[in-house]
């Protein structure tokens, strides 16, 4: 990857939802770093929840996955 390409939190969102188990990792460090990203895009909050906070599949939401759901979510919270 070229220097100073940014990824955006869809993108991070996407790479993160293909890897098996979910990989929120990046996800939690955008949300540290730049919580604004996730506004950039109407559907990131709502995929978060959605799909991975309220998924009955325990390889995108169980118990670490949501604990790193949750610390996204309280950097992003942060913004309202």
């Amino acid at each position: 990857m070229a220097d100073g390409v940014k990824l955006d939190a869809k993108w991070m969102l996407n790479a993160a939802m293909l890897s098996q188990p979910v990989d929120l990792t990046a996800i939690v460090t955008l949300s540290k770093n730049n919580p604004e990203e996730f506004f950039k895009d109407d559907d990131v909050v709502f995929t978060l929840i959605h799909k991975l906070l309220n998924n009955p599949n325990s390889d995108m939401s169980d118990m670490v996955r949501k604990e790193k759901f949750c610390k996204a979510m309280r950097h992003i919270i942060t913004l309202l």
